[in-house]
């Protein structure tokens, strides 16, 4: 069901299925949460379910999100929103792992640095600091 081509109809039905088995709902919801056709609507919608049903089940699936290169990075930065809310300790670990991975992009690197000096302010001047010295050193070299 979760895998199927209309996810909106998987999605109301999960939500249907919270009254009865919450379990089992917060689990087809994830499951359709990593799906990549999942437009940005929906993903919203099913990240707040999740968060709804199940808070700590909502920490892993953001954090697992955000780190899943499947998905466009604007899911994944949005992920990492929800995550920031629900646990500020573990965000600024995947930020972190995510500010690493997006380097080479400016602007998404900007993005996210910012992020992470909300939540570990010295974590986020060394990134940006090491990552000025290996551009430096590209140039140089």
């Amino acid at each position: 069901m979760a895998s199927g081509r209309d996810l909106s109809k998987t999605v109301v039905a999960a939500e249907d299925l919270a009254s009865v088995d919450v379990p089992s709902a917060v689990e087809v919801l994830s499951i359709v949460l990593k799906s990549p056709a999942l437009s940005f609507v929906d993903r919203a919608r099913v990240s707040k379910k999740i968060i709804e049903f199940d808070p700590l089940r909502a920490v892993d699936g953001s954090a697992e999100l955000s780190m899943s290169q499947r998905l466009n990075i604007m899911y994944r930065d949005h992920a990492s929103d929800y995550l920031m809310a629900l646990d500020q300790e573990r965000a600024a670990s995947v930020i972190a792992e995510m500010v690493r991975e997006r380097e080479g992009d400016a602007d998404e690197f900007a993005v996210l640095i910012k992020k992470l000096a909300n939540l570990d302010g010295p974590v986020a001047v060394g990134m940006q600091a090491d990552a000025l010295d290996r551009r430096v050193w590209k140039e140089l070299h």
